[in-house]
């Protein structure tokens, strides 16, 4: 394995820093996989990305969406 030296700013170490400590890796892993994401080594898991926005209605809710979109036949249509 390779070691390299990188140059960066205050601001792009401090989000590496938050982002290997919320996902509880260090350092080293954390730059890893982001550059694995980024040049496409490593796919992609934004699973979690949309879960507040997923999920399952109620049954007050499924029956409010039931009889609003319930089909409807107009006589007047057939004849």
């Amino acid at each position: 394995m390779e070691s390299l030296t990188i140059h960066m700013d205050d601001a792009l170490a401090q989000l590496i820093r938050k982002k290997a400590a919320a996902e509880g890796k260090s350092l080293n892993k954390t730059i890893n996989g982001v550059l694995k994401e980024a040049l496409g080594l490593q796919p992609t898991n934004h699973r979690a990305d949309f879960l507040d926005q997923c999920g399952v209605w109620s049954t007050e809710e499924q029956a409010e969406f039931d009889a609003l979109t319930r089909r409807q036949v107009d006589p007047e249509d057939w004849q």
